[in-house]
């Protein structure tokens, strides 16, 4: 079918509507356009339940002009990204007039004509130590509620109190400490206070951190609606499907591999459901990301430093983590902010400065297009190697944070998931840590679910689609052969 016209807002803009088919026009080849309808990945299109999202940032338009809605809006559009987070500043409000400011009400209301969910990190850091620190944070919600009403979006209490406001204020260390516990009090009397007016807006804790997850949690209001979690492991030369580092004894063992750290998320929301009393508790990734920075100096347990496909193909694992584990995955950032490539803050952008999009975009918005937005995971599915040519990658051995070596072994993984618009959809990838360079080797195949008459092969790095030709194996099975990459390469089953 190839690009359409944009719908809603967009429809009525013809210079996005131009941008939104031209960054569209470079997302697949072959005969993947005959399956998927390009113009369903407007956000207006997608249900609240959608679960990618961006960090947008556009409350720092003043710091990084090039982070407007006017500049990164299409990218969400064209991608079919449903949420985006952005900064909610106390200061930013125009409490004169009780309304936002005019920063505030453009980068909004622009992406509510978009279609486009934001999910509101409310930040009232101004006012910490003061008598407003808790009423700022609910005047703020009670505000944008008042503006734009209680099904705008999403509210989330801060983010990681590592700033030395905070620091100097209350003391303790970034993972715990007296400034954690302050923080879960405001959470708890904020949330309070909101619910009370406001029962149906959504309330995520800003603050999970793994290093005391549990801990955390213990700490957690019972009337917020999603905890939060960031998931950062460069810096450990590890798979991007491993967590490598946790204080917490009762989760020693959290450097896990990707099957076990979905078990491990799934005990944690688990357990929270429980300690909270609240069964619909959901669990949100609001970062996870890797900056394309080839020239700045990594720590010495990584393996190298980040290019533009290693950044790509990290981003692409963990979406699929994110559909494993979580019920919604933001990816730090959509546009880069700075200019300096050795420094790392400037380069996770999936956008440059220059406005230009890095890989890592369109791979982001291939995953979108290919799941509708959400993916479930089939649980029945089963896959077997039966043959595997070219040989497997050694076992490599790295320190994580802990005196002890571990042994990391490659895997090939292979996950199945029924996606938002119905359709089934096989990932297929190598457990190794993503490479610049990595050697394509084929391996042979036997699934427990029919693949259709004319499965496809996706490739989300280059867009490119191929059938993928099967035979019936034994015992119902169906079989096929496929180049595994370190990178999830997706088999679309044709129904």
């Amino acid at each position: 079918m190839g690009p359409a016209p944009v719908a809603h807002a967009s429809a009525h803009d013809p210079e996005l509507q131009e941008r939104v088919r031209r960054l569209r026009s470079q997302f697949f080849t072959g005969p993947i356009l005959d399956r998927l309808d390009l113009d369903s990945l407007d956000p207006a299109r997608r249900p609240p339940h959608s679960q990618l999202g961006v960090v947008g940032h556009f409350q720092y338009a003043d710091r990084y002009p090039w982070i407007t809605p006017e500049t990164m809006l299409p990218f969400v559009v064209a991608a079919g990204i449903k949420w985006v987070r952005t900064g909610l500043l106390y200061d930013h409000w125009d409490w004169s007039t009780g309304g936002p400011g005019d920063q505030v009400r453009h980068w909004v209301e622009a992406e509510l004509r978009a279609g486009v969910k934001p999910l509101f990190t409310v930040n009232n850091n101004v006012n910490v130590g003061t008598a407003k620190e808790i009423s700022g944070w609910v005047d703020l919600v009670r505000g944008a509620v008042a503006e734009w009403g209680q099904d705008v979006g999403a509210f989330m209490f801060g983010n990681e109190p590592g700033n030395e406001i905070w620091k100097n204020h209350y003391g303790g260390d970034y993972a715990g400490g007296h400034r954690v516990a302050a923080y879960a009090r405001f959470v708890e009397e904020a949330s309070k206070q909101v619910k009370a007016e406001h029962p149906n807006v959504t309330l995520v804790n800003g603050v999970q951190v793994e290093q005391v997850a549990m801990t955390q949690l213990e700490q957690s209001s019972p009337l917020i609606d999603a905890l939060c979690m960031h998931h950062y492991t460069f810096k450990h030369g590890l798979p991007p499907e491993y967590n490598p580092r946790t204080a917490d004894p009762r989760f020693k063992d959290f450097a896990t591999s990707d099957p076990e750290f979905a078990r491990t998320m799934n005990d944690y929301l688990r357990q929270g459901r429980m300690l909270l009393g609240n069964p619909d508790l959901q669990l949100w990734m609001t970062e996870v990301g890797i900056p394309s920075a080839a020239g700045r100096e990594f720590e010495p347990d990584t393996l190298e430093p980040m290019s533009l496909t290693q950044q790509a193909k990290t981003v692409a694992r963990m979406l699929v983590l994110g559909f494993l584990a979580v019920d919604k995955t933001f990816v730090y950032t959509l546009g880069a902010q700075g200019h300096d490539p050795a420094r790392e803050l400037d380069n996770y952008g999936l956008v440059t400065d220059e406005v230009t999009p890095k890989p890592a975009y369109f791979v982001l918005g291939r995953i979108s297009a290919l799941t509708g937005g959400q993916a479930t995971p089939d649980p029945r599915f089963l896959a077997t190697v039966s043959r595997f040519e070219g040989g497997a990658l050694p076992t490599y051995v790295k320190q994580i944070g802990s005196p002890v070596a571990r042994l990391v072994k490659e895997r090939i993984e292979a996950k199945r998931f029924v996606t938002g618009d119905g359709r089934g959809l096989v990932a297929i990838w190598s457990s190794a840590p993503p490479r610049e360079r990595f050697p394509a080797r084929q391996a042979t195949f036997a699934v427990t679910t029919s693949l259709g008459a004319r499965p496809l092969v996706v490739d989300p790095l280059t867009g490119s689609s191929q059938v993928l030709q099967t035979h019936p194996g034994p015992s119902g099975t169906t079989l096929f052969k496929l180049d595994v990459a370190d990178y999830p390469r997706f088999v679309l089953e044709d129904s």
